[in-house]
């Protein structure tokens, strides 16, 4: 979810930019129901004093739809309810709309396939928010299995990358996993040409704030850069602002570990700026020092714990495969057994 502290006004800007493409798939001829979403739109542009009025005006599109057997343009108002309602941290709530939406799409999810993917990704979201992993895990996995099949746009690749991110940071036993899954989630929005940059700038930035919270001090830097770097991209001068600020004080609280130097002054919002978005490999040797600081013993401390995690992400992949080969044997000699006995009865002989 984006940060606590983001203003009122750009969730209102980010839901209307991202969350709700009417004219992507309103019927030209439903010019009632149209009015009352583009009603409903305008009601949360107000502020969120008036966000109550939109979703009275969503639910009565929604009852319109529902009594039209217009099933798909149903489950979207669902799936932008359920976002609106994890902005505001309602998790049952939000976890309801997005389980209605599949109901409505599983018959169609073939056809529908972005909308069906963002609502497994949603239901992850709320479930990982309560507390509920082993359920949000389940839709991930589900959703995961789809991307597989289905190869859908980078973008949604990546909110199944982030959501996975944030499920892993806040399972403690998972909480290494997570640093993987957000350089993955960064890699895919990076490929994106149509992605919000605001939206991708966020991703950045929670990821600094992740990387900070381990602490990884000198990568935290790094996100906070690339941060900066993607916030050129915003448009609504107020919001670019703001997250480069943010990204600043990461950077600020970090000064000893910066990625650039041991000094780490504040970045302008234009600064063309180095970035390395994924995580740091061994660093290059560097000239010897005689009477090594303690930040350059902490620094070296922490690039040795990312390389004892990497090792251990990859011994559990191979643990994983190997498992997964041996499920596939055994369930292959299970299968060709059953068919010799159902071809061959009992007394008979191949």
């Amino acid at each position: 979810m984006p940060p606590a502290s983001k203003p009122a006004n750009k969730l209102v800007a980010f839901i209307i930019a991202v969350l709700f493409p009417w004219s992507g798939f309103l019927l030209a001829g439903c010019t009632e129901q149209k009015s009352t979403l583009e009603s409903a739109k305008q009601s949360l542009a107000l502020g969120k004093a008036h966000w109550k009025e939109a979703k009275l005006q969503f639910a009565s599109a929604l009852a319109s739809a529902k009594k039209k057997n217009d099933s798909l343009t149903a489950a979207r108002i669902h799936i932008s309810l359920g976002k609106i309602a994890l902005f505001e941290s309602d998790y049952v709530k939000a976890f309801n709309d997005f389980s209605e939406a599949l109901k409505l799409l599983k018959d169609r999810q073939n056809d529908f396939r972005e909308d069906y993917l963002g609502a497994l990704v949603g239901a992850a979201e709320a479930q990982t928010l309560r507390g509920l992993f082993r359920q949000a895990r389940a839709a991930l996995t589900e959703a995961r299995g789809l991307a597989d099949k289905w190869k859908p746009q980078a973008e949604i690749l990546g909110d199944i990358e982030l959501a996975d991110a944030r499920l892993a940071a806040k399972a403690d036993n998972k909480r290494e996993n997570a640093a993987s899954f957000y350089e993955k989630a960064l890699q895919a929005y990076e490929k994106s040409s149509t992605m919000d940059a605001e939206k991708k700038t966020e991703a950045w930035l929670e990821s600094a704030h992740f990387y900070s919270s381990i602490p990884w001090k000198r990568q935290a830097c790094i996100q906070a850069e690339g941060a900066i770097k993607s916030a050129s991209g915003i448009v609504d001068e107020a919001a670019r602002t703001e997250l480069v600020r943010q990204a600043n004080d990461i950077i600020q609280l970090n000064p000893t570990v910066s990625s650039q130097s041991n000094q780490a002054p504040s970045v302008p919002a234009n600064a063309p700026i180095q970035v390395t978005p994924s995580i740091p490999a061994v660093p290059p040797q560097s000239a010897a020092v005689s009477h090594p600081t303690s930040i350059d013993v902490t620094t070296l401390q922490e690039e040795a714990e990312l390389r004892r995690q990497q090792l251990e992400q990859i011994r559990r992949a191979q643990e994983y495969t190997r498992e997964m080969g041996r499920i596939q044997d055994a369930n292959f000699k299970r299968v060709t057994e059953e068919l010799r006995r159902q071809s061959y009865p009992a007394g008979q002989s191949p």
